[in-house]
């Protein structure tokens, strides 16, 4: 369920800068819309919370383990003394406990799948109330944050580690393009890993910022039968390489990367 609110009850935007913003009080959205809100931000948030009622409504009957909302999904890897200057350190998952491109060599897969997180049922999206919450804390209050010394530095945040940030479920959800317009808002710069050519379509090519985000194509192989062999749920390597050649075009700069090597 989703009520109205106008701009003189609205406490996270200042008045006059919106007529209105959603409110939703939803299982799961309730919750985290209070989250996302809790800090005052000027960030027009119009991102329909409902999608994680959703989920909750189809998956949530005590056998998903961890809920349908991924909460892990920031994190310093290798952040001990000799990896400090990695800026590859920090990193973003957008979705979690999962990926459906199931690549037979992926590490993150043998982790997960021995602590019974991979896949089951599916990947799950990130709490985007408190993703939101902890941009708006760093840049936008003088609020304690675990999160604000290494977000002030504007350290490149590497999205896609344990799981591919944009899968095609993400036209669904649309929860990885949020992602992307809420570091736009505050000018924060971005490595995209990817194995999707969701990234090349042309209403996510419009969110990203070419002075914020670059994208890092992996592909294994032209070969695609060997490519559908190692990474079954993957794009072919011929609709990665055409994303690839959209993003070029449009000013993003682009990479390929050969792995595994």
């Amino acid at each position: 369920m989703e009520t109205i609110i106008s701009q003189n009850s609205a406490p996270s935007f200042e008045r006059g800068k919106l007529l209105n913003i959603r409110r939703f009080d939803g299982p799961v959205s309730g919750p985290m819309w209070a989250k996302a809100h809790s800090i005052k931000s000027k960030y027009p948030d119009t991102f329909n919370y409902g999608i994680f009622d959703d989920l909750h409504k189809r998956f949530d009957d005590g056998k998903v383990r961890g809920g349908v909302v991924f909460k892990s999904f920031l994190k310093l890897a290798n952040s001990h003394a000799s990896c400090r200057l990695c800026h590859y350190s920090f990193e973003l998952d957008i979705y979690g406990r999962g990926c459906i491109h199931n690549c037979v060599y992926c590490y993150a897969k043998e982790q997960l799948t021995r602590h019974g997180y991979w896949n089951e049922p599916m990947p799950f999206p990130l709490d985007l109330g408190e993703f939101r919450k902890i941009f708006a804390t760093v840049f936008e209050s003088d609020k304690k944050s675990e999160w604000r010394d290494i977000l002030e530095k504007r350290i490149p945040v590497r999205i896609g580690s344990m799981s591919d940030s944009f899968m095609w479920m993400d036209k669904k959800y649309k929860v990885a393009k949020e992602v992307l317009k809420i570091l736009n808002f505050y000018r924060y710069p971005h490595i995209i890993f990817t194995r999707s050519d969701l990234i090349g379509e042309d209403d996510y090519i419009k969110t990203l910022d070419p002075n914020l985000a670059t994208v890092q194509m992996s592909i294994s192989s032209i070969n695609d039968e060997l490519n559908k062999a190692v990474e079954p749920g993957a794009p072919s390597a011929a609709r990665r390489l055409k994303a690839l050649r959209n993003l070029s075009k449009a000013g993003i700069w682009t990479a390929v990367r050969v792995n595994p090597l």
